[in-house]
Parts: structure tokens; sequence; C-alpha cells
């Protein structure tokens, strides 16, 4: 045991043995550093990821809402027309083979 400690401090009285301490001890902070480094990286782009796959979702809803109610009021517009005795008189006016056989209403 006294041996031991005799030699512990003998090296530890050297200037190589701090100086091999500090360098290893800067390898091992460069390469923690390196791993910290890219958890960090990895983490902000799974972040940055649900960020905009947040986005994506919402511009899908909002699309399919868009088209939905598109999709009504084309329906709604082809029942009316079907059943509205008016817009198909007015139809004429705006037919080309129809309106040059027809006069259009006097305009002031």
């Amino acid at each position: 045991m006294f041996l031991i400690e005799q030699l512990k401090i003998s090296i530890a009285s050297k200037t190589w043995f701090w100086s091999l301490r500090a360098w290893l001890q800067k390898i091992s902070f460069f390469f923690e550093r390196t791993a910290y480094a890219k958890t960090a990286l990895l983490t902000k782009a799974e972040t940055n990821g649900l960020i905009l796959g947040s986005f994506f979702w919402i511009g899908v809803k909002s699309l399919f809402w868009v088209f939905v109610f598109l999709a009504i009021l084309n329906y709604v517009e082809s029942f009316v027309a079907e059943r509205s005795t008016f817009l198909l008189s007015m139809a004429i006016y705006f037919d080309p083979p129809l309106a040059n056989k027809i006069d259009p209403p006097f305009i002031v």
C-alpha cells in the first residue's frame, strides 16, 4: 500500500503527467462537445419537423373544407339553375349561337 502511495506522489510531481492529463481531458472534452452538438442538432431538427408537420396538417384540413364548400356551392348552383326559369331565360343572351339571332335588351 505504501508503495502505491509513493508511486502516486512520484508520478504526480512530474510535469509530463500533468501535460498528458490535460491533453487527455482536451480530447475527452472534444468528443463530448461533438456528441452534444450532434444531439442538439438532431433535437432541433426533430422539433422543426414537428412544427412543419403541424403547419402542413392545418393546411390540409383547410383545403379539405375549401373543397367541401366548393362542392356544396356547385351542387346548390346546379340545383338552383335546374329549378329556376328566370336563369334559363337569361342564359339565352349569353349563349353565343343564340346571341346573334336575338336582339339584346335596350339599355340606356
